[in-house]
């Protein structure tokens, strides 16, 4: 009987099988590392991408926050301007107001020199036929808008009369008589009688229809705060 040593054959088939698992499992390696590398380039270039749009948002927002930073400047710029404009309008309003409140005044104690000054005082109610010599004013004191005015008249249809054109003017209001005092003029004779009298009123240096455009001028006096 003859004996075959298969072993060394069954070996090599062995070998030659396990050889084949290992190319094989290179071979899926390599496919698997190549399909990594394919992913990884993927999400690196998607990264890069994702890096260039973020770094361009990050300009836009840079942008953006120097123009508001420019913005607040204007706006600071503009508030001192205003703050600037307030300070001269309250100091020409210092200048001319008062030179405009007494040439009221004057107009008011004045006979009309003309036909529209007539049709002006008969607008404002007033008689334009009064005498505004019947009237004569010992002291005009003011102090903050407030004023007091002191005076002497014939009569009292004549403190009406200059109380009227007091009333009716754009640059006085809230105007109250006080009192008034019969009095006797010793000095000059016998039986010459007269009325004192004291007004209160506020003075618009302005005029009535202006008051709105006035300055604040207490915000510059005391200073801004902050």
């Amino acid at each position: 009987m003859i004996r075959i040593n298969l072993l060394p054959i069954r070996e090599k088939r062995r070998r030659a099988t396990g050889q084949r698992h290992i190319f094989v499992i290179l071979i899926l390696l390599a496919i698997e590392c190549m399909g990594f590398f394919y992913v990884y380039n993927g999400r690196a270039e998607d990264l890069s991408d994702r890096k260039s749009v973020n770094r361009k948002k990050q300009g836009e927002i840079d942008k953006l926050k120097n123009d508001i930073g420019n913005i607040e400047t204007l706006k600071s710029q503009k508030a001192d301007l205003e703050q600037q404009q307030e300070i001269l309008d309250a100091l020409e309003l210092g200048r001319s107001g008062p030179v405009r409140v007494l040439d009221e005044m004057s107009f008011l104690l004045t006979s009309p020199a003309d036909a529209r000054a007539r049709l002006d005082l008969e607008r404002r109610g007033a008689q334009p036929n009064w005498d505004p010599k019947r009237v004569w004013l010992k002291s005009f004191v003011e102090q903050d808008r407030n004023v007091t005015i002191v005076g002497e008249a014939k009569d009292n249809d004549d403190v009406a009369e200059f109380l009227t054109r007091l009333a009716s003017s754009d640059y006085f209001r809230d105007v109250q008589l006080l009192w008034t005092k019969g009095e006797e003029a010793k000095d000059i004779g016998q039986g010459l009688r007269f009325v004192r009298f004291n007004v209160r009123c506020r003075v618009s240096y302005v005029g009535k229809g202006n008051e709105a455009f006035v300055p604040n001028t207490a915000s510059f006096k005391k200073g801004k705060k902050g």
